[in-house]
């Protein structure tokens, strides 16, 4: 199942850098640098059941490819837990007004176990309007730097306000 959803997810995304190459001009796209946003966002780890969890961010973009993001856990299980902190790099390629695939990658930090993660993964997000986006991401995340094949893949879905 990961690997059907990862060649899909990949297979998405080239068909629309390839077969669809009306690339917008920044004039145009409703994604501009200078951006700051502030998202909410649920994960879910493929292999294992769904647990409540809700996670805060903030982004800021420098141009409007490159974006850099924080985020913090604020809900998970059934309670108020504050115990990581993630800091990614995206680039996104917006290639419609409304619509921007892009790659994500970034570390995270675990203050109760004092353990570090990397993760990347691609994605879409969508405008309808200049100041909401929803997207969703399919990522990897390595426990293990040294073993590439000691992590796990999980999914993102989330809203972000955009000023």
């Amino acid at each position: 199942m990961k690997k059907i959803t990862l060649l899909l997810s990949a297979f998405l995304v080239f068909a629309t850098l390839k077969g669809y190459s009306q690339n917008t001009t920044e004039s145009e796209s409703l994604f501009n640098a200078k951006e700051f946003s502030l998202g909410l966002t649920t994960h879910k780890v493929l292999d294992q059941n769904y647990e409540a969890n809700l996670y805060a961010g903030i982004g800021y973009s420098f141009t409007r490819n490159f974006l850099v993001e924080a985020e913090v856990p604020i809900y998970q299980k059934d309670s108020i837990a504050v115990d990581s902190v993630s800091f990614g790099a995206l680039y996104r390629y917006p290639v419609f007004t409304y619509f921007s695939p892009y790659l994500r990658i970034g570390v995270d930090y675990n203050w109760d176990n004092s353990d570090w993660d990397g993760y990347g993964g691609i994605g879409v997000s969508a405008r309808i309007v200049k100041s909401w986006e929803i997207f969703s991401d399919i990522n990897y995340s390595l426990e293990d730097f040294n073993n590439l094949s000691d992590g796990h893949f999980f999914v993102r879905g989330g809203i972000r306000l955009v000023f």
